[in-house]
């Protein structure tokens, strides 16, 4: 009974694994796109501390040193 019941964890735990695809082709595309956006305005992509967001991009910040961003 308990090695059934650990096949069953186990098979459920794989089989939920595999469904999800890995979001890290989608984050480092939501990372590259706001690094360039940040650069293309003057400034530096930095990361926020503490942030740890499944959303790559509520991670950083473009931050400005030293001159006023461009209007939008």
């Amino acid at each position: 009974m308990r090695a059934s019941l650990a096949l069953l964890a186990t098979l459920t735990l794989v089989a939920g694994c595999a469904s999800n695809p890995s979001p890290s082709a989608d984050n480092n595309a939501d990372y590259n796109r706001i690094s360039e956006s940040c650069k293309a305005r003057g400034g530096m992509l930095t990361p926020i501390p503490g942030a740890h967001n499944a959303n790559e991009a509520a991670n950083y910040a473009c931050e400005f040193r030293g001159k006023t961003p461009p209007k939008a």
